[in-house]
């Protein structure tokens, strides 16, 4: 496995050398790398300086770019986890870091350069506080957990949430940060837990029968709308998860293909527009796009290879979007400035 990361960062360095693709092309190719070096398996972007983005890698490793994606540099010390399965960047400050295999938590304060562990185990997801840098909320298998000073040290959030509850998903709304949502697993049930008065309250809004499954992802624009992801369809809540609307699924897509979503990325810029990644069932991956608030979808196609596993998926905020695809084995990342 760590003979396949040098392969994979000296594709990714070479980005700056590939000709660009057709000019009727969306999509500009970053780089084709070459076969067995392993995968890009998440892509994050800093909200304060969009061109510097980060890939986390099979294997362990974590590159950075300057540039939007044009060239890549190793930053891995410190690192112990064998996978990066998600990146988060502060939005209130750049240079603190977090990532982690969906196990282990790892903390940067320069950029990404050096890396320290956490005692934090078990972390499912990770929510920034968009206007305090010192604040960062985590959901563990332990429960629901916040840090004042930019992740050295945790403590678990009771208030008034369940006893002995762990929480699978957590997410800050950045219209009011004061507005978030945690799915908590607890013997009492399953559900979707919001607060209003930045996590000090909390209210139950739903049931689920499972919820390893599922993903909250809050709304850029509006503090009450949040969307769900599970492993058939995309719903939406307009009313702060009271109740909730489909967004995407086989059916709303038009397609007559069995369609699995597996992300979901929202324009920073424009509310009406998100994208939906998603698995046709034994076929490959594809990318759709929706610009009127979810009413309509387009399969976005042009200027990407003809088949192919998404494998991240990350839009900055100016708006370009960022995949990280494998073809054939090979990898490669694919860059739009103009929304596919």
């Amino acid at each position: 496995m760590k003979r396949s990361l040098p392969l994979l960062l000296l594709a990714l360095s070479l980005c700056a050398a590939l000709p660009a693709r057709a000019a009727s092309s969306r999509w500009t190719q970053l780089g084709p790398a070459g076969h067995g070096q392993g995968e890009i398996l998440s892509l994050a972007s800093d909200p304060s300086r969009p061109d510097r983005v980060f890939a986390g890698l099979f294997g362990g490793g974590i590159a950075r770019s300057g540039d939007g994606g044009r060239s890549w540099r190793s930053f891995g010390e410190g690192l112990r986890i064998p996978v990066i399965n998600w990146i988060v960047v502060h939005p209130a400050l750049g240079r603190l870091v977090f990532a982690s295999d969906g196990v282990f938590l790892y903390r940067s304060l320069n950029d990404g350069r050096t890396w320290e562990p956490s005692s934090l185990r078990g972390v499912r997801a990770l929510a920034a506080d968009p206007r305090d840098p010192n604040v960062a909320w985590a959901a563990a298998f332990g429960g629901l957990y916040r840090t004042r000073d930019r992740g050295t040290t945790w403590e678990r959030v009771q208030a008034n949430l369940p006893r002995g509850y762990g929480a699978t998903s957590v997410t800050i709304s950045p219209a009011d940060p004061r507005r978030m949502y945690v799915m908590v697993t607890a013997p009492s049930g399953f559900g979707l837990w919001t607060t209003a008065d930045g996590g000090r309250t909390w209210v139950r809004r739903n049931r689920a029968r499972a919820v390893l499954g599922i993903v909250l992802q809050a709304d850029l624009h509006d503090a009450r709308t949040v969307y769900l992801l599970n492993f058939r369809e995309i719903q939406r809540s307009r009313d702060t998860g009271q109740t909730f609307e489909l967004f995407f699924n086989t059916g709303a897509a038009g397609s007559p293909l069995d369609l699995q979503p597996r992300f979901l990325a929202l324009d920073p810029l424009d509310p009406a527009v998100a994208y939906v990644s998603f698995a046709f069932s034994g076929i490959g991956d594809g990318l759709y796009r929706t610009t009127d608030g979810g009413r309509t979808w387009r399969l976005l196609s042009a200027g990407l290879p003809e088949s192919f596993v998404l494998t991240a998926l990350a839009v900055s905020s100016e708006g370009t979007v960022l995949l990280g695809l494998e073809t054939f084995g090979s990898l490669a990342v694919y860059r739009s400035a103009d929304r596919g």
